[in-house]
């Protein structure tokens, strides 16, 4: 696009973040959305943000995509790559126990805790994945197991 105009003030597929760029000055306020100039004159440009997630970064969840874009978090539920027992919520790491940034933009994403555990995590029990990814504790039982992945004893619990 022509350095001395204002853009097309449409949308681009910024990799590798996994995000959509509105063509347009960077100094001008013209939205939610990250301003960006078009230096590659082979990209294609799109109407919409969705339209761009949706085409332009196929490879991407266009949840994260749509909500990068404009600079926020999607809220929705990722796979914990730390534990590998529970899932997290898309949002900023600071902002409460339950955030943390998705690792990748390919990373699935869900709507709920209940799907993510479902989905990805499968060989875990759905009611103790869904407890520990939204921070619950459900009643004790009074039994034990094993829980290999401390490498210790934890006490059973009665879930929904």
């Amino acid at each position: 696009s022509d350095p001395s105009s204002t853009g097309t003030q449409k949308y681009y597929a910024a990799n590798p973040g996994g995000k959509c760029m509105k063509d347009c000055d960077p100094g001008s306020s013209s939205g939610p959305a990250e301003c960006g100039r078009v230096t590659d004159l082979s990209k294609v440009l799109f109407n919409t943000i969705s339209e761009c997630c949706t085409l332009g970064q196929s490879w991407v969840d266009e949840r994260f995509c749509a909500s990068r874009s404009v600079g926020t978090y999607s809220g929705a539920w990722f796979v914990d790559s730390g534990t590998n027992s529970k899932c997290v919520k898309d949002c900023a790491s600071g902002a409460g126990p339950l955030c943390a940034d998705v690792d990748s933009p390919s990373t699935p994403i869900y709507e709920t805790a209940e799907e993510c555990c479902r989905e990805k995590l499968s060989w875990v029990d759905l009611n103790r994945c869904v407890d520990a990814s939204e921070g619950t504790t459900p009643p004790s039982n009074g039994e034990w197991y094993v829980d290999f992945s401390i490498l210790g004893c934890v006490e059973d619990c009665v879930g929904p």
